[in-house]
């Protein structure tokens, strides 16, 4: 009888060959080998599937063509998962380092319930790289409890229970912010541990990132109503949190039409973010 891997690590792409490339090594150079793959592509036509048959000695599932979007793909990952946890990778992301999956294997390997785990993300811009979150926060357990209550960890570096994941799949009616929704659902359910190391590397530039156009404001704002106001138990708060949510979607939106890559160097500036 075949042991599970202790991570199932599920990879998303769409024509995103040379990005694909990036990460499948990083997966490849990992020295704690108890985890699996699971490649999801979207029906890419470029090199995107020989690039994955080059891996395939790492590459466990591959599912061509059979997803509907991103939060779809990341379902269809959650559905042929075997670890203890999961984590998602968009083409492009990176492990930071060949020790990442061991270092969180060591953190957690000995808990009696699996806690989210997370660590810091190295974020690029043309100009510059920085860490997430804000040291000032992690360094203190007081604050990072209180940074949790606004903000979330990245995707890229954050572990998530297998057992969570197929309970708590990932809300396909929300386009741009199921991953939000998602995270915070896991934040108010599970324990979680912080690792202090950087876990994975990735560019800005993701949907979540790049502000394309008027009509990607509206798609983010039409989130926004549906995770803060479609639901019966409303609140004084919730309404709030939508108003402050557009705000800032489309300031930001403004703000990188206006001011490009200087936006990002704003912001880490005022956010105080930890050169890599």
């Amino acid at each position: 009888m075949l042991i599970p891997p202790f991570f199932s690590i599920v990879v998303i792409n769409l024509n995103n060959a040379q990005g694909l490339r990036l990460t499948l090594d990083s997966v490849r150079l990992q020295t704690f080998r108890e985890h699996e793959v699971i490649f999801v592509d979207g029906n890419s036509t470029d090199d995107s599937l020989k690039i994955a048959e080059e891996y395939s000695s790492i590459v466990t599932h591959q599912i061509v063509g059979q997803d509907n979007g991103i939060y779809n793909a990341m379902n269809i990952g959650i559905d042929k998962a075997e670890g203890k946890y999961i984590l998602f990778l968009n083409s492009g992301d990176r492990l930071y380092d060949s020790s990442v999956l061991l270092s969180v294997f060591q953190l957690v390997n000995d808990s009696q319930v699996y806690p989210l785990v997370f660590g810091y993300a190295e974020i690029n811009s043309e100009q510059d790289t920085w860490l997430f979150p804000p040291e000032r926060f992690t360094s203190n357990p007081s604050l990072l409890d209180y940074w949790l209550t606004r903000r979330e960890p990245n995707h890229q570096a954050t572990f998530f229970p297998s057992s969570f994941c197929k309970n708590n799949r990932y809300d396909e009616s929300l386009k741009i912010i199921a991953d939000k929704k998602f995270k915070r659902c896991a934040l108010s359910i599970l324990a979680y541990q912080f690792l202090n190391k950087p876990v994975a590397s990735f560019e800005l530039g993701g949907t979540s990132n790049k502000i394309k156009n008027l009509k990607h404001v509206r798609q983010f704002i039409s989130d926004y109503q549906r995770y803060y106001l479609i639901k019966n138990d409303k609140s004084i708060k919730d309404t709030f949190l939508f108003f402050t949510a557009s705000t800032k979607i489309i300031f930001k939106f403004f703000a990188q039409k206006f001011i490009g890559e200087s936006f990002w160097n704003l912001i880490k500036f005022m956010r105080n973010y930890p050169i890599a």
